[in-house]
This record gives structure tokens, C-alpha cells and sequence, in this order.
């Protein structure tokens, strides 16, 4: 099950729901290891790239801690 907006960082769908972590790969490209920016680092001013998403959400997270505070904290 898919949040209902996607990318909508403002979802409450996002704290309330169980959702799992996720490697990134796209098929359409052929790079091996490919990374998305981490939204809550993003937020916070730091530039950091990460191999795993939330494919419910479809957003970029760090595992540790990063995954954790976008899926329950509303104010990230």
C-alpha cells in the first residue's frame, strides 16, 4: 500500500502506517550502486546520499537514524 501522495512530506499517513526500508534500484539505469538524497538530512543542511528508501513514501532515507524520525516524528 502506497501513501496517498506521494513525496508529500506532510502525510500523516507516513507516522501512522508500518513501513519498511527498501534498497534503491532502478532497472531503466544501469548503475550498480544507486543512491537518492536522504530527506531528513536534506532538511536539516546536510548533503547525504542514501541506498535505501521507503518505497511507500518513495523518498530517500538513511536506515539508521534517519528512517526511524521520518516515520515518527510529524515535525521532522
Amino acid at each position: 500500500m502506497r501513501c496517498s501522495v506521494a513525496r508529500n512530506h506532510n502525510n500523516p499517513e507516513r507516522v501512522t502506517e508500518r513501513h519498511f526500508p527498501s534498497i534503491y534500484s532502478n532497472e531503466a539505469s544501469k548503475k550498480q550502486n544507486q543512491v537518492r538524497k536522504c530527506v531528513v538530512c536534506s532538511k536539516r543542511g546536510k548533503r547525504r546520499e542514501s541506498r535505501y528508501y521507503c518505497s511507500q513514501c518513495n523518498v530517500g532515507l538513511c536506515v539508521v537514524p534517519c528512517f526511524q524520525i521520518y516515520h515518527t516524528k510529524v515535525d521532522y
